[in-house]
């Protein structure tokens, strides 16, 4: 990754701080007939975080893909292991 991406990404990644996870679901479409589920949250932003045209507060879904052209659904890692330790 070079220094481009990786500032573009954090700057992508800086405005989650403060959001909540509020709700997830898996969204299942189909390519082809090949089926695919693709995983979302949905987020309310931290107060500071507002719509320009409203003021309001935002509510948002983020869909997890593979890739920025949205090739595929993609995986969040780490989920597992906090599932194996605890009791959720």
């Amino acid at each position: 990754m070079s220094k481009p991406e990786k500032e573009y990404l954090e700057e992508q990644l800086n405005i989650l701080k403060g959001a909540k996870i509020v709700d997830a679901y898996v969204d299942e479409t189909s390519d082809n007939g090949w089926p695919e589920c693709w995983p979302v949250l949905i987020i309310d932003m931290p107060s500071n975080v507002t719509d320009k045209a409203t003021g309001q507060q935002i509510r948002a879904e983020i869909m997890i893909a593979q890739d920025e052209e949205c090739n595929g659904p993609g995986v969040i890692l780490g989920l597992h292991e906090i599932k194996e330790m605890t009791n959720a």
